[in-house]
């Protein structure tokens, strides 16, 4: 009994040792990742009543959400903390404060840009 816990315990330590030379050989184990401790505010620009430019069926809003969304996935996979202003097809309102209500079109512009600012500001401050 105890030849056999003696094997399956060396067996154990010699699986473990190959596990880890495979990932030791991977250069990533060893390099920080490239943004590593980066943070980044991606804004995608226009939303919600706001289209921007557009040409038949293509709006930019539409547009510039995705790249954003492209943009966030190469910037995660290389380490660096995303940060979106907005993530949906609406206006940053719309997402991040639902059940404010403006008088006019103007007024919510104006409120939506001045969220975006504050989340970038709030988003780069340092903490330690």
């Amino acid at each position: 009994m105890k030849r056999w816990l003696i094997v399956g315990l060396l067996f154990a330590t010699s699986l473990l040792v190959v596990i880890y030379g495979v990932k030791a050989s991977d250069r990533g184990f060893f390099m920080p990742e490239q943004l590593g401790g980066v943070k980044i505010v991606i804004d995608p620009g226009h939303g919600g009543l706001d289209g921007g430019a557009s040409f038949g069926d293509v709006i930019e809003r539409d547009i510039t959400l995705k790249i954003a969304h492209d943009l966030k996935k190469k910037l995660e996979k290389k380490g660096a903390m995303v940060v979106m202003t907005r993530e949906k097809e609406g206006d940053a309102i719309a997402e991040h404060a639902p059940g404010e209500k403006f008088g006019t079109i103007r007024q919510r512009k104006l409120a939506d840009l001045k969220l975006r600012e504050s989340i970038a500001i709030e988003e780069s401050r340092y903490v330690p």
